[in-house]
């Protein structure tokens, strides 16, 4: 363990690891939700992960550097995705949290866990 310790300091070093280290702001991720939220629907499982990984660059930075709260995170999150897709997932949510209350988004990892679910690639219904 102690040699990739010492091999991955080395590598970031080399590599000049810092100069990469991209900061964000509110706005960053603000734009990125209304650019997202304007395609008209997800309809695969690769364009979800795709909304999510990119989602969770910028707000993953954030929250770190305490920029955005956890609620503030899922409340953007949920924001970013199309209304269309939302309007089949909330029902799902509420379907398994029915005194969920309202006045907080939905937690992120619930709201993954029903997306991946409903466009899973192996559905018998995916034609």
């Amino acid at each position: 363990m102690e040699h990739w310790s010492t091999f991955k300091e080395d590598i970031l070093k080399y590599f000049d690891a810092d100069r990469d280290d991209k900061k964000y702001k509110v706005r960053h991720l603000e734009s990125y939700i209304v650019e997202a939220r304007r395609k008209a629907t997800i309809k695969t499982l690769g364009a979800w992960q795709e909304y999510a990984r990119s989602f969770l660059t910028i707000s993953g930075w954030l929250q770190t550097k305490g920029h955005i709260s956890q609620d503030e995170e899922a409340l953007y999150f949920w924001k970013g995705i199309p209304k269309a897709f939302r309007q089949i997932l909330e029902p799902r949510l509420l379907a398994n949290d029915p005194l969920h209350d309202m006045a907080k988004p939905f937690p992120m990892s619930d709201v993954s866990k029903k997306a991946e679910a409903i466009l899973q690639r192996n559905r018998f219904d995916s034609d």
